[in-house]
């Protein structure tokens, strides 16, 4: 361990305001970057020398929004829609509108590999709510709601995760 930077890659300014997500494809062993500005999800394939962009695509994905690994997919939230783009061509199926914008400006989302299901909680200020819902993936042209919980906005702070047995769980600080 030297120290020194194994992989280094100009993108656009906009791209460095989120931390990517970053996976080893398991067929070819590249590093690929799954970034996001707020209105561009684009794969990178990075090498060490260099890198290049696989595809760029558009849509609401939110300024807060982490794109992450489900299934196939890359999974995105934005304001008033959820995107699934195909890892490999960057193909977008819009799974879900939302008639009101959330207060999230995007949301990551919570992947239970074990039960094929991830979660999202999104905050809406104007009603005054929380909802966090539930969706079903079997692949990327095929993801269903299953579920929505909604609560009061100031009793379901923090950020979903998976914890022991499968179980959702509720992250947050008593600050």
């Amino acid at each position: 361990a030297t120290g020194q930077f194994l992989h280094k890659l100009e993108l656009p300014l906009s791209f460095s305001f989120l931390d990517p997500t970053v996976e080893r494809d398991p067929a070819t062993g590249d590093v690929l970057a799954f970034c996001s500005d707020g209105s561009t999800l684009a794969c990178v394939r990075v090498e060490q020398a260099a890198g290049q962009i696989l595809w760029p695509q558009a849509g609401d994905l939110g300024s807060s929004s982490v794109p992450t690994l489900v299934g196939e997919s890359v999974i995105v939230v934005g304001n008033q829609s959820a995107t699934a783009f195909a890892r490999a061509t960057g193909a977008a199926n819009t799974f879900f509108t939302d008639p009101q914008m959330n207060l999230n400006s995007g949301a990551p989302v919570a992947w239970n590999e074990a039960r094929g299901e991830f979660y999202v909680k999104l905050d809406y200020q104007a009603a005054d709510r929380t909802r966090v819902r539930a969706f079903r993936y079997d692949g990327q042209a095929s993801i269903q709601l299953l579920w929505t919980v909604e609560t009061p906005l100031e009793q379901f702070g923090g950020m979903l995760a998976i914890g022991p047995r499968d179980h959702l769980c509720m992250v947050r600080s008593d600050e």
